[in-house]
């Protein structure tokens, strides 16, 4: 696999094939999303001025970060256990893409008032998780 840089230029870096199947990439996105929300579980003001670039983390914002710490943990875990015990890994996958389509949602309705930078990271980071998501749900059968 090679990804090319510039607009102009042709260079090409070059990506070792990662010989991973569908449980092994949901793993990975489950660990991620996993250490994502105890991270904000655990450190809402700190991830939080990391994630909104604001200085000051109000008292509501910690609690929010917190409940969507444990929103994604949740999601993380019901997916790992699925898939260690042949359940229905789609729909936790599922489900998880609707959460990450809230924050797709949530970053648009608050995009006037976010720092370029933000947005694009808030939104693209978003779609990215909802269509890997949703994509690595078609792997799995239904129920």
């Amino acid at each position: 696999m090679a990804l090319f840089f510039g607009a102009k230029s042709k260079e090409t870096v070059s990506v070792p094939d990662l010989d991973l199947d569908e449980r092994e990439l949901v793993q990975i996105l489950s660990f991620i999303r996993l250490g994502i929300g105890v991270g904000f579980f655990l450190l809402p003001r700190r991830l939080g001025r990391w994630w909104t670039g604001e200085e000051e983390i109000s008292t509501t914002s910690r609690m929010a970060l917190r409940s969507l710490g444990g929103r994604d943990a949740a999601l993380a875990l019901g997916t790992l256990i699925a898939l260690e015990n042949d359940g229905n890994v789609r729909g936790w996958l599922e489900a998880g893409a609707v959460s990450d389509a809230s924050d797709a949602v949530s970053t648009l309705t608050n995009w006037g008032d976010l720092p370029p930078l933000r947005r694009l990271l808030g939104l693209a980071s978003s779609v990215s998780a909802v269509s890997i998501g949703l994509n690595l749900a078609q792997a799995f059968e239904e129920g």
